[in-house]
């Protein structure tokens, strides 16, 4: 029978392979180069890893207190997580401060930025935004179908920063180049998609 140890580390390990987004804001390596599956499919996805983690919570003994202790947040937290996901809220969430929409473009501010590798790894994640972004829209216009649109107020003051966000002369990536953080191949490849 795997440990509380065994499962957490599972979790930690699958979690970031799901969500690249959350690898890079945990200091996880390996999935820099990626964005997490925004569609229906994707929320899905991490929704059965709660579930199956949660399983393997309830059926692994605990034996001491640290055991226990351990068990019981990531049952707490999970739980939550999966509640959520079923009640709707993870698929139609969207606002301002903190949703998908944000999450995406704050990654970009986590990521080493020097050298080469490091500008072909943005690069490469750049040019995934496009389609998580396509996939976020799905995924919230399947939401509202069902019955649990975003608020209006929100979808309209979202639409104004990701186009503020897209403008040119504001991009990040014009933030690159001006930085120096991004040389001409990474601005090709960027621009180029």
């Amino acid at each position: 029978m795997p440990s509380i140890d065994s499962i957490a580390e599972d979790y930690v390990e699958r979690a970031a392979a799901l969500d690249p987004a959350l690898a890079t804001f945990a200091g996880i390596a390996g999935h820099d180069h990626e964005l997490p599956d925004l569609s229906a499919g994707g929320f899905a996805e991490r929704a059965g890893l709660d579930r199956s983690t949660l399983a393997a919570l309830d059926a692994a003994e605990a034996p001491g207190l640290r055991e226990q202790a351990a068990r019981a947040a990531m049952q707490e937290r999970l739980a939550i997580a999966v509640e959520r996901y079923d009640a709707g809220d993870t698929t139609s969430e969207l606002n301002v401060i903190d949703s998908w929409v944000q999450y995406v473009r704050e990654l970009f501010d986590m990521m080493p930025a020097e050298g080469e590798e490091a500008a072909a790894t943005v690069a490469t994640r750049m040019a995934a935004v496009p389609e998580a972004y396509r996939q976020f829209s799905q995924t919230l216009l399947a939401a509202a179908r069902n019955g649990r649109p975003p608020a209006r107020l929100q979808v309209e003051e979202v639409a104004k920063q990701c186009a503020a966000w897209a403008a040119p002369e504001d991009s990040l990536l014009a933030e690159g180049v001006r930085e120096g953080r991004c040389r001409d191949r990474t601005r090709t490849v960027s621009l180029g998609s």
